[in-house]
């Protein structure tokens, strides 16, 4: 009890809990959730609805009543550091309100699919769990959950769907839900054969030899709408991208369902994942919206006011130094894994010290390799690696330009030019690492298509993959386009053109360029002292 009171609202796992308090002594879990149930009578405490302790399936458990500390609780034998995590729907107002308008529906008899759409980090699997508390909070109900696993053989039908059905099982509604299985389901309850006795599972499998999967199709909804007569039936699955054909299809036939049924069912998926194959749901969903089946949530990026008030949640300050905002909104463009990848990066460099007051001191990006950390750059690469050849070429040379980058200083003519707007076009089309930006004007007097990366992170671990050699390459290449491109207006680029003759190791042009450009300083500012002439 003192160890949930030392973290209230947060999720404390049996792992931790069980080496704390049975530290070097081995004890199974049963021993675990016999002093749970011990605390919750003391309490008085009901587990089905719960005004206490919270439990968090096959995870750990939460206590979920405000607590206020008196020092009472100073000699728990758990020194745990507290865990972050980002704070339950910051920026999500409207979802959350949509999502409760929704389950209202459901709790009347109106079945309810809603996918949830974003890239990865975005916040769906933090949405998804806060609405699960939420949806616990206002009504009682049977509520589970699956997740899709990515896979590089054959997948198996309706995996995620019997994880969640096997969470019903195993959880308080299981008497019910075997019974409802036995019932409706046998072809399911097949499947799951550690719910029944052997000579159960022989007689099933003599009585049910040859059943297609059509039956196991309205088995499953038939199943589910009588589950929803008892109590309103919440269904969570995770990555829907990677799920197998036989999910996706249940999913399209419960949708198409006439019954009243207490259902909800909330998918979430990845569109950049989906674009790279020819994926059912991209025939699925637009069917689904044309009748108003389903409900189609995009998560967008959270605003730098958003991070604001994350900062403010986490280390329960009224304002968060105004530059720290900036810079997390300046590396993440609001993306939540970034942000909190990005924290603790900072917190563990020492730009950000957390003591009674909070303390940040920007850090000099000379390099970008000294503010993204090795394991966001990681998990952008294992992105990257999905792409083509082409793509991948045209993304290399547009990281050596910048965050935005035109068209024509990738190309070396008309046809390179509407090759790699081609490309650009149809990553931009997918979500997915870069986004059009308009047309601007290219001197002497062109427009051209220019795009941006979504994230600076992105630029930044694309620059970062490139090998040496190449990367000296591509600056001299982007150098000597930009000179010819800006050969009569040479004072707006010098900056950028002693950069990348630096970098391609022409020293020459680089000294040219950099005395050039301060000259052009000196000539806008007042200088301190005469620029020495660079031979």
């Amino acid at each position: 009890l003192l160890i949930l009171l030392n973290h209230p609202g947060s999720l404390v796992t049996k792992t931790d809990i069980l080496e704390a308090v049975w530290r070097d002594i081995s004890v199974s879990d049963d021993v675990l959730k016999t002093c749970i149930k011990r605390i919750r009578k003391l309490l008085a405490d009901d587990h089905r609805t719960p005004q206490y302790i919270e439990t968090v399936h096959r995870r750990g458990y939460r206590f979920i009543c405000p607590v206020i500390a008196d020092g009472a609780t100073e000699n728990c034998p758990m020194p745990m550091p507290k865990v972050f995590s980002i704070p339950l729907l910051v920026g999500r107002d409207h979802e959350r309100i949509l999502l409760e308008e929704r389950l209202d529906l459901a709790c009347n008899g109106l079945r309810q699919i809603i996918f949830l759409v974003g890239e990865a980090g975005i916040g769906k699997t933090t949405l998804l769990n806060a609405f699960r508390a939420l949806a616990k909070a206002r009504c009682n109900m049977m509520a589970t959950h699956g997740q899709c696993i990515e896979h590089h053989g054959p997948r198996e039908p309706y995996r995620p769907i019997l994880e969640a059905l096997d969470r019903l099982c195993d959880g308080e509604w299981g008497p019910e839900t075997v019974t409802c299985l036995r019932k409706f389901a046998p072809a399911w309850l097949l499947q799951m054969p550690w719910l029944i006795s052997k000579e159960e599972e022989e007689e099933l499998r003599n009585r049910l030899d040859g059943a297609t999967p059509g039956r196991m199709l309205r088995e499953l909804a038939v199943t589910l709408e009588a589950l929803s007569h008892e109590l309103p039936v919440v269904l969570f699955i995770e990555d829907l991208h990677w799920a197998d054909a036989a999910t996706l299809d249940a999913l399209n036939h419960i949708a198409r369902r006439h019954e009243p049924a207490r259902l909800m069912i909330m998918g979430s998926f990845r569109p950049d994942v989906l674009s790279q194959t020819e994926h059912p749901l991209h025939h699925i969903i637009p069917e689904l919206q044309a009748h108003d089946y389903c409900r189609v949530i995009q998560l967008s990026f959270l605003t730098q006011a958003d991070l604001s008030h994350l900062i403010s949640l986490r280390y329960s300050v009224e304002q968060p130094p105004h530059g720290l905002c900036e810079w997390l909104y300046r590396y993440t463009e609001g993306n939540p894994l970034f942000v909190k990848v990005l924290l603790d990066h900072a917190v563990s460099q020492g730009w950000l010290k957390a003591d009674e007051v909070l303390i940040w001191s920007e850090p000099v990006a000379d390099r970008p390799d000294n503010i993204i950390p090795k394991s966001l750059s990681l998990m952008i690469c294992k992105q990257l690696a999905q792409l083509n050849p082409a793509e991948r070429e045209v993304l290399d040379a547009a990281s050596v330009f910048g965050l935005t980058f035109p068209i024509k200083i990738l190309a070396g003519s008309d046809e390179e030019e509407a090759a790699m707007d081609e490309i650009c076009h149809r990553l931009s089309q997918k979500g997915h690492i870069i986004q059009f930006a308009g047309h601007q004007p290219w001197p002497p007097a062109d427009e051209t298509p220019y795009y941006r990366f979504i994230h600076s992170i992105y630029q930044q671990a694309v620059y970062e993959a490139i090998s040496p050699v190449r990367l000296r390459s591509l600056h001299r290449r982007i150098g000597q386009r930009l000179e010819t491109a800006y050969i009569d207006r040479l004072p707006e680029v010098t900056a950028a053109l002693s950069l990348h003759f630096d970098r391609s190791q022409d020293t020459e042009k680089a000294a040219l360029y950099c005395q050039l450009a301060g000259e052009i300083a000196c000539s806008r500012y007042a200088p301190f002292m005469d620029l020495p002439k660079i031979h």
